[in-house]
Parts: C-alpha cells; structure tokens; sequence
C-alpha cells in the first residue's frame, strides 16, 4: 500500500494544495501523512482524493463516512 505522502509528492503537489483540493486542513493531510489519523471522508472526497493522487481507492487506507455521520 502506498502511502498518501508518496502519491502526494508524485503529483508535485503540496500539502495545502491536496487540502485544497478535497475540502480539508493542511493540518489534516500532514496528520494522515504522518500516521497519526486516517482519512476519513465522503465518497466525492474519497472519489476525488484518488482522482488527484492518480491512483485506486485499493492504494490507500481510507475510511468512507456516510451521510448519517456528523462533524467531529
């Protein structure tokens, strides 16, 4: 499995563009990047994570929200 950081850095993308992208902090992905939480996010965002990081939702470890969740 491949890590968000090496999709990432092949994309020549950074940190707060990824964030960006896909509608969460900087803080969020270098927390991810470093191990600390895994994503957790809608399948648009997950749809589109994968989009941008050019790679299949199999690749990396993320955990799909559904709609009955609530911000924490």
């Amino acid at each position: 499995m491949r890590t968000i950081k090496t999709l990432r850095e092949a994309q020549s993308l950074t940190q707060q563009e990824l964030a960006n992208a896909i509608g969460v902090t900087r803080q969020t992905i270098t927390a991810w990047e470093a191990g600390v939480q895994r994503p957790r996010l809608y399948l648009p965002q997950v749809q589109e994570l994968c989009r941008i990081l050019c790679c299949d939702v199999k690749e990396i470890d993320v955990e799909e929200r559904n709609n009955a969740e609530t911000e924490t």
